[in-house]
């Protein structure tokens, strides 16, 4: 960064020592947008810069998701419904203008002046002015959409809360599957240099007569193994990477450092207060809910035009005659429409919200079951990746202690390659299905949370369980 702003100074003199001003004002123009580039590049960097934790992670996905924001600005948009709807129970003023043409009595000017007039509208009036109007009775219509906008708000809170907690999982996901392979990357590293020192020793006791040259053999092809599995971890490493950047919406190839550890607490819950909490704070259940309750004001919205609708308006202003003469007037209007007949559409449009009510009563049904059923399934995986950890951990303490002994054999020629290759296999093995063990742990406890909808309380708390 220094060394480009020195850059930019030798840009400025330059310029200053041009005597052609057009192209003094070009570097100018071209050192000024250079300066603003490493700036905003800087900036980008430093917000990238540092540990990255699960919380810094999820909050910095969470700011940044585009389909977030969209579903935010769509719940928006749903509050200024209910501000219209509750306007629509308000006295509107406008002006209003309208042109009145009366016909004229035909056979009263034939009698009395003897000719047919050309125009039978010959009255015509021109009023203008403000008309006050105000609903006085709907049917419940009102208050129905207001109730019906306000369900809409919180079917677009439930469906933004429901995008976040999906987020919140992938990236948690994304996260310890991360810590995952980076511990079998390490045990694989351990392995590699394990086998190598394993085929220093041989090669020196070969060279001395203590082992056959089939056991340095197999170490190379055991270190050539070695190095390509660790290739493997490593490109996983790397599509894990890639996955979490574009999940906090960072450019491929951007530096995470990911630190953290699978260490998790064991604790237990009952299904009954799981599947509780689910019923109570799943967003789509509650999404649901929330589009059930919209369709019942449909309904009686849909039953409230079958109801006389009466308005009241009150105009001041003035007309305007044949004569040109102009004229105040003022006029009370209360306007009663009663519906006689509609071809059928207002008793096919209840039948067609009523349908619709049946439909989402239906699917919340199939919802509830199915997430009962995604309860108990997460706990019964959590309760079993509980159970690998004693295990595995057991495993990597055993197969460690076995390793020192066949290493220390083989030491002292007391061993053979053969041997000491199972025993460091064993190792990785037992690691790896170890770190599998926690990682799964982390995941099974971040799947369970999402399926009772808590998920979301856990940002920045993440290695606590479910009270």
């Amino acid at each position: 960064m220094i060394d480009f702003i020195e850059d930019l100074k030798r840009f400025f003199a330059m310029a200053k020592q041009l005597q052609v001003g057009g192209q003094k004002q070009i570097l100018k123009i071209f050192g000024y947008l250079c300066l603003v580039v490493v700036c905003t590049s800087a900036t980008a960097q430093q917000d990238t810069d540092g540990a990255w934790t699960l919380p810094r992670l999820i909050n910095f996905a969470l700011d940044n998701n585009k389909q977030i924001g969209a579903k935010e600005l769509a719940t928006k948009k749903r509050e200024q419904s209910v501000l219209v709807a509750e306007g629509q129970n308000l006295p509107s003023v406008d002006f209003v203008t309208f042109l009145n043409a009366y016909p004229v009595n035909e056979r009263l000017l034939i009698e009395r002046h003897g000719f047919r007039p050309s125009n039978p509208f010959e009255d015509v009036i021109l009023n203008y002015g403000l008309q006050l109007t105000f609903p006085l009775y709907t049917g419940g219509r009102l208050k129905e959409e207001i109730n019906l906008a306000e369900a809409g708000v919180k079917i677009a809170l439930a469906r933004t809360n429901l995008s976040r907690q999906e987020l919140i999982f992938n990236v948690t996901s994304g996260y310890y599957t991360y810590l995952k392979l980076q511990s079998v990357l390490d045990a694989n590293e351990g392995l590699l240099r394990s086998v190598m020192e394993s085929r220093r020793i041989a090669a020196q006791q070969l060279a001395v007569g203590r082992t056959a040259k089939l056991d340095l053999l197999k170490l190379d092809t055991r270190v050539s193994s070695a190095r390509t599995q660790l290739v493997v971890v490593r490109n996983a490493v790397d599509r894990t990477l890639s996955a979490l950047s574009a999940l906090l919406g960072l450019p491929p190839g951007t530096g995470l450092n990911i630190v953290g550890n699978l260490q998790v607490a064991v604790t237990s819950t009952s299904i009954d207060e799981a599947q509780f909490s689910a019923r109570l704070e799943r967003q789509d259940l509650i999404a649901i809910r929330a589009e059930i309750k919209a369709q019942k004001h449909l309904v009686e919205i849909a039953r409230s035009k079958f109801s006389p609708q009466l308005n009241s308006s009150v105009f001041l202003g003035g007309y305007t005659g044949n004569s040109g003469e102009t004229q105040s007037d003022a006029k009370i209007f209360i306007t009663l429409r009663m519906p006689l007949y509609s071809g059928n559409s207002l008793q096919s449009k209840e039948r067609e919200t009523l349908f619709r009510l049946q439909e989402l009563q239906l699917r919340l049904e199939y919802a509830e079951r199915n997430a009962m059923a995604e309860v108990e399934q997460a706990l019964i995986e959590l309760n079993s990746t509980w159970a690998r950890l004693d295990t595995g951990l057991l495993s990597v303490e055993l197969a460690q202690e076995a390793l020192r002994i066949e290493r220390r054999k083989f030491q002292q020629g007391r061993g053979t390659g053969n041997d000491l290759l199972l025993a460091e296999e064993v190792v990785l093995r037992a690691k790896t299905e170890y770190a599998a063990a926690q990682s799964d742990s982390q995941l099974a406890l971040a799947a369970l949370r999402f399926a009772t909808g808590q998920i979301q309380q856990t940002v920045g708390n993440s290695q606590s369980n479910i009270e």
